[in-house]
C-alpha cells in the first residue's frame, strides 16, 4: 500500500538533515539496513530505504573489529548452566480465553520472524476482518510476502500487529491455524512489534503504516480489555494521522488518486473507531474535521465493500461532539433539548439505509451500531426526564427500547456466527448495552403482561443467549446481565412465560458451572420466532 511521507514536524516544516559522511570505498551499510541485517547498496538514499519510505542515514559509528576482551569478573565467574526449554502445552491444554496468557515460546524474542510466517494470519485478516477495516491492500500484502525474505521495519511492525489483532479478535488458538508456527502467540507478535519499534525512530517520520500499526495495537489491547494501553495507542494513531496530514483535505487532494483513497480510508476508520470507543469508555473525541471527503466508492478495487464502509462512516457522522459529551456526562444540560434529541434520532434512522448488496459483516455492523446509538439517545432522553408511557414521539416512549431490541434480534437471527464473531469485543459491548437497557425497561414494567413487554422478555433472552456463545465462549458481559435478569424473574414470575423462565435458569446454571467450551444448544428458529 502506498504510504504518504511528510516531514517529521508535520506540514512543511522539515528539520535540517544531519551532515552525512559516506565512505564509498568501504561500502558501509546505512543504519536501517544494518539493523535489519540486509544487503545495502550504500547509495544515498539506498534502494531498500527508498522502497520502504525510511530515512536513509549513515550515523552509526562502527566499533573496533576483533575479539572482545573479557572482564576480570566474567573471566573468573563460572558460566551458568543453561535452562532447558519448557515443553509446549498440548492442544487439550489450550482453551479460548480472553486473557491469552503467555506461554513458553519456541521462537526467541530477539530474532525477527520471516515475513512468510505471518501469511496464515494475514489471510484470516482479509477473510474475516478486512470488511470491517478495509485499509490494507490485499493484493500487495498477500502476493509480496510470498516472495520476500525481508521487509522494512515499518512494514514488519504493521504486519505483526495485524496478525496479533486477528488472533485475539477472532479468539483463535494460534497453533490450530493451518500453516502457523508452533508457539507463536498474539502476545509474542506484539512483543516483536514493540521490540522492532524500539530499534528505529518511527515517531520522527510517521507514515500510514506507522498510523495503522498503532491502530492495530489499539485493537489488540482493546480486545483484551487493557484499556489504558488501548487508549494510548488509539491516541497515538490519531496523533500520527494529524502529523502526516490525514485530517487535511487540501493535503489529501494533492496526493495521487490511489494513494489519496487509501489515506481517506485510514482517516475515516480512525474517525469511526474514536467515536464508538469514546461512547463505550467515556473518552473525549479529537477528530472533528469532517471536511475530509469520504473515500470514493466507484474508484475502489471493490465498490461493494466501500459502499458499506462509507455507510458506516455516515452513521457515525450523525452524532456530533455534543452527543458524545452529553453521554459522557460532560455536556451542558441546555444542549439536550427535545428538538435536538429528535433530530439525532431521525438522523440515525435515515443514515446508512440497509441494502441487500452490503457484505454481511458490514451490514451487521451498521444495523447493530445504529440501534445501539439509538438506545444511547433514548437513555439520554430518560436522564433528562423526557419519557412518557404513551408518547406520540417514539424516542420518548418507554417502549422504544423494545422495538430497538427487536431489530437487533432480527439482525443477529439472519447473520452467521462468523460474521458476529468478526467484530470482537466491540459487538459484545453493543449487544450487552442493548440488553441492559431492555432489562431496565422491563424492570419499570415488571407487573405489565401486555404484548410489548411480553415480547420484550423474549428479545432479552435472545440477546442473552447470543452473548453466551460469542467467539466460542460466554461473553464476560453475560454473567452480570444474568444476575440482573434473575432478579427480575424472581420479582415478577407471573410475567415470564414458563419456557423462557426455564431457559434462563438453564443458561444461568450452565454459565456458572461451565467447565468446557460448549454452550447451551438453542434452535436457530428461536430467534425467528422472537421477531415474527
Amino acid at each position: 500500500m502506498s504510504s504518504p511521507v511528510r516531514g517529521a514536524s508535520g506540514r512543511g516544516q522539515g528539520e535540517k538533515k544531519p551532515e552525512l559522511r559516506i565512505y564509498r570505498a568501504t561500502r558501509r551499510a546505512c543504519d536501517c539496513c544494518r539493523v535489519r541485517k540486509i544487503r545495502c547498496d550504500s547509495l544515498q538514499p539506498c534502494n531498500n530505504c527508498r522502497k520502504s519510505w525510511q530515512p536513509c542515514l549513515y550515523l552509526h559509528v562502527s566499533k573496533k573489529s576483533g575479539p572482545r576482551s573479557k572482564s576480570t569478573r566474567s573471566a573468573v565467574q563460572p558460566a551458568k548452566p543453561q535452562e532447558k526449554d519448557a515443553p509446549l502445552p498440548s492442544i487439550q491444554e489450550w482453551s479460548p480465553t480472553r486473557e491469552h496468557p503467555p506461554i513458553t515460546m519456541s521462537i526467541p524474542s530477539e530474532e525477527l520472524l520471516v515475513p512468510t510466517v505471518l501469511l496464515p494470519f494475514l489471510e484470516l485478516f482479509f477473510r474475516h476482518l478486512f470488511p470491517i477495516m478495509p485499509v490494507l491492500d490485499r493484493e500487495f500484502y498477500l502476493s509480496s510476502l510470498c516472495h520476500q525474505e525481508t521487509i522494512s521495519s515499518d512494514q514488519y511492525c504493521l504486519l505483526t500487529a495485524v496478525s496479533a489483532v486477528t488472533i485475539v479478535q477472532l479468539n483463535l488458538l494460534p497453533e490450530c491455524v493451518e500453516g502457523s508456527v508452533p508457539g507463536l502467540t498474539a502476545a509474542h507478535l506484539v512483543e516483536q512489534c514493540l521490540q522492532e519499534r524500539r530499534r528505529y525512530d518511527y515517531i520522527d517520520g510517521p507514515t500510514t503504516s506507522t498510523i495503522l500499526t498503532s491502530f492495530f495495537l489499539f485493537g489488540y489491547y482493546g480486545n483484551l480489555e487493557k484499556h489504558n494501553k488501548a487508549r494510548h495507542h488509539l491516541h497515538e494513531a490519531i496523533s500520527f494521522a494529524e502529523v502526516v496530514g490525514l485530517d487535511d483535505e487540501n493535503y489529501l487532494s494533492q496526493l495521487a488518486l490511489g494513494e489519496g483513497q487509501w489515506c481517506r480510508r485510514v482517516f475515516w476508520l480512525l474517525f469511526i473507531t474514536e467515536r464508538a470507543y469514546a461512547l463505550q469508555r467515556q473518552n473525549h473525541v479529537r477528530l472533528r474535521n469532517t471536511a475530509v471527503k469520504l473515500p470514493s466508492i466507484f474508484q475502489s478495487e471493490d465498490p461493494r465493500l466501500l459502499y458499506g464502509f462509507v455507510d458506516l462512516a455516515n452513521l457515525f457522522l450523525s452524532i456530533d461532539e455534543t452527543f458524545v459529551a452529553v453521554w459522557n456526562g460532560r455536556g451542558r444540560k441546555t444542549n439536550c433539548s427535545k428538538t435536538w434529541l429528535i433530530e439525532i434520532q431521525h438522523k440515525l434512522s435515515a443514515s446508512a439505509v440497509s441494502v441487500e448488496e452490503n457484505i454481511e459483516t458490514q451490514e451487521l455492523d451498521i444495523s447493530i451500531s445504529r440501534r445501539w446509538l439509538q438506545v444511547l439517545g433514548w437513555q439520554i432522553s430518560c436522564k433528562q426526564g423526557l419519557l412518557t408511557l404513551n408518547s406520540q414521539e417514539e424516542p420518548f416512549d418507554l417502549r422504544y427500547p423494545i422495538e430497538l431490541a427487536r431489530d437487533v434480534v432480527q439482525s443477529i437471527s439472519t447473520a452467521s456466527q462468523s460474521s458476529l464473531d468478526s467484530h470482537g469485543i466491540g459487538m459484545e459491548q453493543k449487544l450487552a448495552d442493548v440488553a441492559n437497557c431492555l432489562s431496565d425497561v422491563l424492570k419499570c414494567a415488571k407487573g405489565d403482561v401486555s404484548d410489548p413487554f411480553h415480547r420484550g422478555r423474549e428479545y432479552l433472552f435472545a440477546l442473552l443467549y447470543q452473548l453466551s456463545c460469542m467467539r466460542g465462549v460466554p461473553s464476560r458481559y453475560l454473567q452480570p446481565l444474568l444476575e440482573k435478569t434473575d432478579t427480575l424473574r424472581t420479582e415478577s414470575p407471573h410475567c415470564w412465560p414458563s419456557t423462557i423462565a426455564w431457559d434462563l435458569a438453564a443458561l444461568n446454571s450452565h454459565i456458572r458451572n461451565e467447565q468446557d467450551d460448549q454452550h447451551v444448544d438453542m434452535p436457530h428458529e428461536y430467534f425467528a420466532d422472537c421477531v415474527s
